[in-house]
């Protein structure tokens, strides 16, 4: 594609657990210009609970990963777009687990644009009702609250913020 329009962006939305330092460097030299990274959680027993995970090596593994590709994005400065999407619910993530995992990413880059998800049980967990809009704006207020400058919500009535 970037051979074809020089100035077209390319996006890719991942939940980074595939993403290691050499993959990220192949996909900014292919072209990609923006990157979107969902982390799930902070604690493994969190993101084995989200993602359906039983092996707890392999779910550690996967959660490291992610979070090493956005450290390694923002660490070298690399020249692509990088947003960052914590999904929300609070039958799998505490709000004490999502103001940890503000804090982090706080210290990382307190510009860093943040959205926090409306988690919708789409396939295996159906019977999740979306998170209210308070409640999202709660989420989005703790994430405020620990540094984070440009959170944007995801709600049932759109995107509130920065």
């Amino acid at each position: 594609i970037r051979t074809m329009v020089k100035d077209v962006k390319i996006h890719v939305d991942t939940n980074g657990t595939i993403l290691t330092p050499g993959y990220i460097d192949k996909l900014t030299q292919a072209g990609m210009t923006e990157i979107g990274v969902d982390l799930k959680a902070l604690h493994t027993s969190t993101f084995m609970r989200i993602a359906g995970l039983d092996d707890a090596a392999l779910a550690k593994k996967y959660l490291k990963n992610s979070w090493n590709a956005v450290d390694y994005i923002i660490t070298n400065k690399l020249d692509v777009f990088l947003g960052v999407g914590i999904p929300y619910h609070s039958e799998l993530i505490s709000k004490e687990e999502v103001a940890e995992m503000g804090n982090y990413l706080a210290d990382l880059d307190p510009l860093l644009q943040v959205s926090v998800l409306d988690y919708r049980g789409e396939f295996r967990r159906r019977n999740l009702m979306k998170p209210s809009f308070d409640e999202m704006m709660e989420i989005k207020s703790i994430l405020n609250s620990v540094g984070l400058q440009k959170v944007i919500a995801q709600t049932s009535e759109g995107h509130i913020g920065p």
